[in-house]
């Protein structure tokens, strides 16, 4: 069986028909009026950008892909991609997708829960899940959601054959039991796969599937569109060799490509090679961030200093009109007495005038 890339259907780059290319268009003018309402969105734009650049395509390619998804409807692809920008900015409070450095993902790599190794009869990359080695008791959900979105975006980022869109994925299900099977984590893996990264699947192979996990799939397929589902086949091992040439099998797979060793692997040398980067970054956001937190403390003292003034102000103000006002009624006493004296005086002489 040989698998082909779809060359020949409109909405790819040099190939798009007028609407297409008028939603694009539109598409990148509503990108830069959003980055402009949401700076922190800036750096992660401009990584993509340089990776594209570094791999020889084009932004619009990827532009393209959250068009496709939602069939050239503007709006909708636009929030889409407008939605995983802020998801990568934020992700695990505001750390980033970007800046997850292989130190953090190590222990969940090492345990081969996903790897890549070889490509398929199309020269597509294939990606490997072994759902057997996750375990939910020993893996923190922050660590394991982190190498899946660290996966992803590694997937997307390592270089790929020209005219090579998406992956082959085989999902090893050999073997797995409810300790294996985590619905939060796949949820995860569901929205990266159609939402944050959509039209970057090919083919994903389902093999040697056991019977506990067909009401694990009829719940998770559910979070699934209907394009993504149909690129689900389930298969036997033996059946893998339909798909993929022995020689771009490992040996534990039943190929002839030799052992799979994760220091070769292309995900975790790019990953490698991002670490000073991402290092450089945080650096600079530590810096940013104490320097910000300085000129708010600074802002602060000068806060208290005007109120400080005002308050000074505002009680020589009150101190006045306190010795003003003592002095009115003081007055008005004094106008009382005499007005009293006056009156007295007046009933004395009556008296006297009488007698």
């Amino acid at each position: 069986m040989v698998l082909e890339e779809v060359v020949s259907e409109s909405g790819y780059l040099g190939r798009l028909n007028g609407e297409q290319q008028d939603a694009l268009d539109a598409f990148k003018v509503k990108l830069e009026e959003f980055l402009k309402e949401n700076p922190e969105c800036v750096p992660v734009e401009e990584i993509n950008r340089k990776s594209a650049e570094l791999n020889g395509y084009q932004m619009e390619l990827i532009y393209l892909k959250f068009l496709r998804a939602r069939t050239f409807k503007l709006k909708d692809s636009f929030n889409l991609y407008s939605e995983y920008l802020l998801w990568k900015a934020h992700f695990q409070d505001d750390l980033g997708v970007d800046n997850i450095s292989t130190a953090y993902i190590e222990k969940e790599m090492r345990l081969k829960k996903g790897f890549m190794f070889g490509s398929d009869r199309d020269g597509r990359p294939i990606c490997y899940i072994k759902l057997a080695n996750h375990k939910k008791s020993e893996s923190p959900f922050n660590e394991a959601e982190a190498f899946v979105a660290w996966f992803f975006e590694m997937l997307k980022r390592s270089p790929k054959p020209p005219n090579i869109e998406t992956v082959m994925t085989i999902a090893d299900l050999k073997g797995i039991g409810m300790e294996n099977l985590d619905m939060a984590l796949s949820k995860v893996w569901s929205d990266l796969l159609a939402s944050k990264y959509p039209e970057g699947l090919g083919i994903c192979l389902l093999v040697d599937a056991p019977w506990i996990f067909s009401a694990f799939w009829k719940v998770l397929r559910g979070f699934l569109d209907v394009k993504t589902r149909e690129k689900f086949v389930f298969i036997s091992r033996e059946q893998l060799k339909d798909y993929v040439d022995l020689d771009q099998l490992p040996t534990e797979y039943g190929g002839t490509g030799g052992d799979y060793v994760m220091e070769n692997d292309p995900v975790w040398v790019l990953g490698k090679k991002l670490d000073k980067e991402i290092e450089e970054r945080l650096a600079k956001k530590k810096e940013e961030k104490e320097k910000n937190s300085e000129t708010k403390s600074e802002e602060k003292k000068e806060e208290k200093k005007e109120e400080g003034k005002k308050g000074k102000k505002n009680k020589g103000k009150k101190n006045r009109e306190k010795k003003e006002k003592n002095a009115e009624n003081k007055g008005k006493s004094t106008e009382t007495k005499v007005e009293s004296t006056a009156e007295e005086r007046k009933k004395e002489e009556n008296v006297s005038v009488e007698s």
